[in-house]
């Protein structure tokens, strides 16, 4: 089936659409994710201060892993972005 040149172009400006919706939704998600996990460490790091070294005890591989985590979710938020400006 040959379409015309025209019918390719409409085609095309859907799915760009359709890409950059769902690009808008994995950034929602995104933050949303990177929200949740910030609050986790926040509690986790108030429980271990509140519990005097018991349970729950923070230790410098545990600073590590949320400075790392961190770092990631600022790097795929900025290659969403970039994305996002790439389809508009």
């Amino acid at each position: 089936m040959r379409l015309t040149t025209e019918q390719r172009l409409v085609a095309l400006e859907r799915d760009n659409v359709v890409l950059h919706d769902t690009i808008k939704i994995l950034h929602k998600l995104l933050k949303e994710q990177r929200q949740m996990i910030n609050e986790y460490i926040t509690q986790t790091m108030m429980f271990s201060n509140d519990s005097s070294g018991q349970k729950g005890n923070v230790g410098s591989a545990d600073a590590l892993y949320t400075f790392k985590c961190k770092r990631r979710f600022e790097g795929i938020e900025k290659r969403i972005e970039k994305i996002q400006k790439s389809t508009r």
